[in-house]
């Protein structure tokens, strides 16, 4: 409105406001506004407030708008402590709620309610899902692109790596959130008076340890992409040997690309004499492998490396067969409320038009859909068994390594170089 009263063709000759606080709450850019349009002719009136003419105009103008700013910020200094203390209690303060999560009224104080947060079964079973994945090693193209091939949604939107990131690094479902409201004079608190917020708990904070430890160390930002997808095996890994040398080998090609040479960067780079000599490419890469196949890849060194994969192996079978027991004991619970709500509209004590009826309905239907949901997913999991770890996939496993290990394939090479 101000910039068209203010555009120089002169639209506007006055401007009529309920009360002058309306234009503004803060006296800078109160005066500016006000300024600004009598500089273009335009009088302000207030249809509740008369200030006269002349000086005393301006004086009842300014101790207006000075009492105005003074109330927004008493205001927003109650605002902030209300939401504070609402927070020490466990209560919600609002916002987007976090993918899995839905609100609910704990409790009411008068016409006040306070919310909390409780978990969305489905959802949360979609973000146990994507927290399984990433702590096994998938990347977050790979779980993007699963997730939507499935059909799978973030409530109605397609799954991106913007997202997913978003998902992977929230704390809250570890079973806290932080309430970061603002002091009285304004200022984001620092993290050590950040308020803790108890939520249900989708995941253990030891997973979410692992998978972000794994996506910190993924950053491109700490490992540069050369060296994370490079087609070297040891770039990055391989040092000189001679004594007083601590730089990397690099590579070197010779007869039009046909060889290449493991090369101390020292003595290419600078132009140094150094005594390590030139090893050709192969010849490195298959000692190292060598030596990996004997001392890691071997069955008995694999179990007793995986062994605490083998027991979260089984141990995830059985928390999983307990889900689905206290799953199906939900949904017959359900089902039997449904049904008792049915017999009391048959029998004439409850009417289909009663809104506690329809209340309670549906919030039954609703619990079973989810529960029904969590069963199909479990139930999915669960017929895969012929996948979980055992002694025999991990032998199988290191066989396959070692193929892959050897295969020409630059790609192979590198990807497995860290272990």
């Amino acid at each position: 409105m101000i910039a068209q009263a203010t555009d120089g063709t002169n639209p506007v000759g006055i401007v009529l406001l309920y009360r002058l606080s309306r234009m503004a709450r803060n006296m800078r850019i109160f005066f500016n506004a006000l300024d600004g349009l009598a500089d273009e002719g335009v009088e302000v009136v207030s249809i509740t407030e008369n200030f006269g003419q002349g000086r005393a105009k301006r004086l009842g103008q300014t101790f207006t708008a000075f009492v105005a700013e003074q109330g927004a910020v008493e205001a927003s200094i109650f605002t902030a402590k209300s939401r504070r203390e609402n927070a020490r209690q466990g209560f919600y303060n609002g916002g987007p709620v976090p993918f899995g999560y839905e609100t609910y009224v704990a409790r009411k104080d008068g016409d006040k309610e306070r919310m909390k947060l409780r978990a969305v079964p489905a959802e949360a079973a979609v973000v146990d899902q994507i927290f399984d994945w990433a702590d096994m090693g998938r990347g977050g193209r790979w779980i993007v692109k699963t997730l939507n091939a499935r059909g799978t949604t973030l409530r109605g939107a397609k799954f991106s790596n913007g997202n997913l990131a978003g998902i992977l690094s929230r704390i809250t479902y570890t079973g806290v959130y932080y309430d970061k409201t603002m002091d009285d004079d304004g200022n984001a608190p620092d993290p050590e008076d950040w308020i803790a917020v108890p939520c249900p708990a989708i995941i253990d904070q030891a997973r979410y340890d692992r998978v972000n430890a794994l996506r910190a160390s993924r950053n491109p930002r700490r490992n540069p992409p050369h060296i994370v997808a490079g087609t070297t095996m040891l770039t990055g890994i391989a040092k000189c040997g001679t004594a007083g040398c601590a730089y990397a080998m690099t590579i070197r090609t010779g007869k039009g690309g046909r060889y290449s040479y493991y090369v101390c960067a020292n003595r290419v780079n600078k132009g140094q004499a150094c005594a390590t000599p030139s090893m050709r490419r192969e010849v490195l890469d298959n000692l190292v492998l060598d030596t990996v196949e004997k001392q890691l890849l071997a069955p008995e060194r694999l179990q007793s490396l995986l062994a605490d994969v083998l027991n979260l192996s089984d141990q995830k079978r059985v928390q999983r067969e307990q889900e689905l027991s206290h799953a199906r004991a939900e949904q017959t619970r359900l089902r039997t409320g449904i049904e008792r709500l049915l017999i009391l509209v048959e029998t004439g004590q409850m009417g289909s038009r009663d809104p506690i009826f329809a209340k309670r309905m549906d919030e039954n239907r609703s619990a079973l859909a989810a529960a029904t949901t969590r069963i199909n997913a479990l139930e999915t999991q669960l017929a895969k068994g012929s996948r979980k770890i055992t002694p025999a996939t991990i032998s199988r496993f290191g066989e396959l390594l070692s193929a892959r290990l050897r295969d020409d394939a630059a790609e192979g090479l590198s990807a497995h170089a860290g272990v």
